[in-house]
């Protein structure tokens, strides 16, 4: 989203933007807020006062200037005027569509306190209507309760004041204005937030004279020193900006609604990953951090705010290294180099380094500077380098983050944790509070230092819940909604989306973003119908994208077909290849199978040989053949049950045996599934079918055959795919469907 075509206009808020995300800035809300839900602006209520009591005056002035004739030139008096702009403002407001005000509820940067000179009560009813408690200061003797969260400062008094405490006329404001020197009341404290905090004024026209009279009072009691502040006011004439800039001000050319939905979008972009941020920026106990998952659960986007949260730390400066594009040609140097020039701007002197490194050499070793060889040389320059970096950052607090870490080059590796990790702990004080070194990669990284692995976290990051998916969902719904998604709804959407999505955070995104246009107008039905459609338009790209675009050409359809299966072997590659699924090209499986595992979707071997695919991955890839080729996937999860059958049949019993049964059960539930019988047929052949292999577990020794049981019993209970699969068929009772055989057998 782009608020802006300015060019400054947008550095200005990126600016800006920053400042709301450290809670420094405090939001001003002016009557043109309140316009959007229909409310008359100040300029409207002036001219509807000046006609109800014939102001003597055709041109513009101001409401104050008009409501000061009301009052006191007129039969009408203060009651009447306070009477009459009430009865203006408390007009039912009949719009259902969503608000600034909505908005501003939700920007949790902005809610400590509110200012605003607006008499109305639409800010409180927005917070009301997402169940937000709010607390209105309008006294003096109430800004002791301060600070606290969903405060509203009412500058100007509101219809809860009496009529005489309300500011309305010109001479309330000077009156008002004149106490910004007063210690203890609310103009007092608008003076020390004009001194200490960034001020947004949203409603308000910077030419309108009630607001010039306001500034003049509070700059002059402020003084000089007084932090920058914003103003978002639309169609502002190039020369009215830089008029205001001169005094303090910026103008972001712009409406509020826009303004406010990029500012909530921008404040809240990681709503699924908040325990990640506050763990990697705040609370890490260990100075380096490995966050690994599989392509497209967000590690990327998660090392840019990440790189966000710390830009806000003024101290710290940082540098940002991805290895997607990298190739393996890669030198020690060419990252030192890169690190040093995005975090401090200095340009390693290449050629100076050599030098020295020469020199320093032939001094050692008693000989001639072109004797050293080249070799040496390139060894002790990375060393200088790092040394140079190391230097560089000693008094300052460095973020270093790499991303796409499972692609660095193992040299790259090797000389990261033996070279520049303990030349740059050398020169730091506390690394724990110093340094902050942030992997991102699909898979963990083979550390060998013993130094690096004692200050090392590893974090796997995880599918969405049914909790983060939640979040993200009443994240989109505050910004489209007035009101919070009915319950049952919500549920309803939250179940598909995980279903369809299989946790994959970039899916899930998409999907949401696809109901954010229609504005959540979608019953249950509706979008169990589309379930679908919203499969091949926001998952299958991310798919083609995000996964199989980062498997080499050659092997994209084979990894589309073994995602069948939820592990691989090389025997299930010699049944694929034998059946005609995977190219006579590759004919030697266990090289193919190398070649997968390359991918970074294959995990370690549980037990050996079975290599598990990436769950997430494999559940996408195995639902798109479902839907586009259900025929072909069909006899895939045949010749699946048949071949974890026959291994089963030929293995000793054991823990592999337990991995076959538990396999071969998983696809005799997926060939079920496409049969039509009751759920009563299904448990009945569920129950023989797990009985019938369980007599193959008569051994003779009673301990090792309760082991087993045992194995095959937590494999079971831990196997969620397979049990949600069994609850799609037997209702109700589906653990102890799949259990209770084994619970019997080891009774």
């Amino acid at each position: 989203m782009s608020i802006t075509p300015d060019a400054r206009d947008a550095s200005a808020f990126e600016e800006l933007l920053k400042r709301i995300k450290r809670g420094e800035c405090m939001l001003f809300l002016g009557a043109g807020a309140s316009c959007e839900v229909g409310f008359p602006s100040g300029t409207d209520l002036a001219l509807a006062l000046a006609r109800e009591c014939n102001y003597p005056s055709t041109r513009p002035v101001s409401l104050s200037q008009v409501a000061q004739y009301y009052a006191y030139q007129t039969s009408h008096g203060r009651l009447g005027l306070f009477q009459h702009v009430r009865k203006l403002l408390e007009c039912p407001v009949t719009t259902q569509e969503l608000s600034s005000y909505d908005l501003i509820v939700e920007i949790g940067q902005l809610n400590h306190p509110i200012v605003t000179t607006n008499w109305d009560d639409q800010l409180e009813q927005a917070f009301r209507r997402k169940n937000k408690p709010v607390r209105v200061i309008r006294y003096n003797e109430q800004i002791a309760s301060l600070p606290q969260p969903h405060a509203i400062v009412k500058l100007h008094g509101d219809f809860g004041n009496k009529p005489d405490e309300i500011v309305l006329t010109r001479d309330d404001y000077v009156k008002a204005y004149k106490q910004v020197t007063q210690p203890g009341g609310l103009f007092a404290l608008l003076g020390t937030l004009l001194a200490v905090k960034t001020i947004l004024f949203v409603g308000y026209s910077l030419e309108d004279e009630d607001f010039q009279l306001l500034y003049e009072h509070v700059t002059s009691a402020v003084g000089a020193g007084a932090p920058i502040h914003y103003a978002v006011m639309p169609g502002v004439e190039p020369s009215s900006k830089d008029f205001w800039r001169s005094r303090n001000i910026w103008i972001l050319d712009c409406e509020a609604l826009p303004f406010f939905e990029e500012v909530f979008v921008r404040t809240r972009r990681f709503v699924n990953r908040e325990d990640e941020l506050e763990y990697i920026c705040t609370r890490a106990t260990k100075p380096y951090i490995e966050i690994y998952g599989f392509a497209g659960c967000g590690k990327t986007e998660l090392l840019k705010e990440v790189a966000d949260r710390y830009e806000l730390k003024e101290t710290w400066v940082q540098a940002f290294i991805s290895f997607e594009d990298q190739q393996n040609s890669m030198e020690p140097l060419d990252l030192v180099a890169e690190i040093a020039r995005q975090a401090v701007g200095r340009e390693m002197d290449r050629r100076r380094l050599v030098s020295k490194a020469q020199e320093e050499i032939a001094a050692e070793k008693g000989i001639k500077s072109a004797k050293v060889p080249k070799s040496e040389i390139e060894v002790r320059v990375t060393e200088l380098a790092a040394a140079e970096l190391g230097d560089y950052l000693a008094h300052r607090r460095a973020l270093l983050l790499f991303d796409s870490s499972e692609r660095i080059p193992e040299p790259i590796l090797r000389w990261i944790e033996s070279v520049l990790i303990p030349t740059l702990e050398e020169r730091v004080l506390d690394p724990q509070e110093q340094l902050r070194l942030v992997f991102a990669g699909r898979s963990p990284l083979p550390w060998r230092s013993p130094l690096v692995k004692k200050n090392l976290h590893v974090r796997p990051l995880t599918p969405f819940s049914e909790g983060a998916v939640g979040a993200m969902l009443d994240s989109l719904a505050a910004l489209k909604l007035r009101d919070p998604l009915p319950k049952e709804k919500r549920t309803v959407i939250v179940k598909c989306v995980l279903y369809i999505t299989s946790g994959h955070p970039k899916c899930i995104y998409n999907i949401l973003r696809k109901m954010e246009d229609r504005k959540f107008d979608v019953s249950s039905d509706d979008f169990e119908r589309e379930k679908e459609c919203l499969f091949e338009e926001h998952v299958s790209p991310v798919v083609e994208e995000e996964i199989l675009g980062k498997i080499e050409e050659d092997i994209r359809d084979i990894f589309r077909t073994v995602c069948v299966f939820r592990s691989l072997s090389v025997d299930i590659l010699d049944v694929l290849g034998q059946e005609g699924y995977v190219n006579e090209h590759f004919t030697d499986a266990l090289t193919l199978l190398g070649r997968l595992r390359g991918t970074y979707l294959l995990g370690q071997p549980d037990p050996p040989p079975m290599y598990p695919i990436d769950p997430i991955v494999r559940r996408i890839l195995a639902m798109s053949m479902e839907l586009k080729s259900p025929n072909r996937y069909h006899k895939l999860n045949e010749l699946a049950l048949r071949t974890f059958e026959e291994l089963l049949a030929q293995a000793p019993m054991g823990a592999l045996s337990v991995v076959y049964l538990n396999e071969a059960l998983f696809h005799q539930v997926q060939l079920w599934r496409f049969e039509s019988q009751s759920s009563d047929e299904v448990k009945e052949q569920l129950r023989n079918t797990l009985e019938g292999h369980l007599e193959r577990l008569q051994l003779e020794e009673p301990h090792l055959r309760l082991s087993l049981l045992e194995n095959l019993q937590h494999r079971l209970e831990s196997d969620e795919e397979l049990l949600d699969s069994v609850a799609d068929l037997v209702p109700g009772d589906e653990y102890q469907t799949l259990i209770g055989p084994v619970e019997r057998a080891i009774g």
